[in-house]
């Protein structure tokens, strides 16, 4: 698998703000590409992953399994919504959902692990560690992927606004602005899915 950075702009909205976006994007983008998502990560049974600040995620989306790693890089601001991670992503076996839902443990050789999250894992078993629902509406605008959430972590269910971006600081500019112009209220998010997931724990 091959590194990418990944580069997002995140907003909290209410459920009404939510739903009157929808509107707005599929007025100024067109149909969205809707997704049903089921998210599990894991770990080690000491939790080395998430003392590294990596994670492990298996998602299971519209009927493909998606294996995602994830670690922190560099030009993260909590204070405008900016997320900017060290990605790898792959399609594997969907066979392997499975045992997920099962909630059986995972040997790390069952998994394509880039170099740096196998070195940490080693040889030890990945057990499961929580996860969550998510539904997404995607478009595009230009270079921009946006993502309309609606996220089901079990005790809360939250709204957001996602935009993966190579220009966070226009993209940040032109999003706020037309946010405003819409009337819809938003706030930056400062906490991952995966954070918030864990808070909630």
């Amino acid at each position: 698998m091959e590194r990418n950075l990944e580069v997002e702009l995140k907003w909290r909205l209410d459920q009404d703000g939510h739903a009157r976006l929808g509107g707005h994007l599929r007025a100024s983008l067109g149909e969205s590409r809707d997704l049903v998502q089921r998210n599990r990560f894991f770990d080690t049974a000491d939790l080395r992953l998430r003392r590294e600040r990596m994670n492990i995620r298996l998602r299971w989306e519209n009927g493909d399994l998606v294996l995602t790693c994830k670690r922190p890089a560099p030009g993260n601001d909590a204070a405008t919504g900016l997320h900017q991670h060290d990605e790898w992503e792959t399609r594997i076996d969907a066979d392997l959902w499975d045992l997920v839902e099962g909630g059986i443990a995972l040997h790390p050789r069952m998994l394509p692990l880039p170099a740096p999250i196998a070195a940490v894992v080693a040889q030890d078993p990945l057990l499961p560690t929580g996860g969550f629902a998510n539904q997404r509406a995607e478009f595009h605008r230009g270079s921009d992927l946006v993502a309309l959430d609606r996220t089901d972590f079990g005790a809360r269910v939250d709204y957001e606004l996602e935009v993966e971006t190579p220009d966070p600081t226009a993209s940040a500019a032109w999003w706020r602005a037309q946010l405003d112009a819409w009337g819809i209220a938003h706030a930056p998010q400062a906490h991952s899915k995966f954070a918030r997931m864990l808070e909630l724990k």
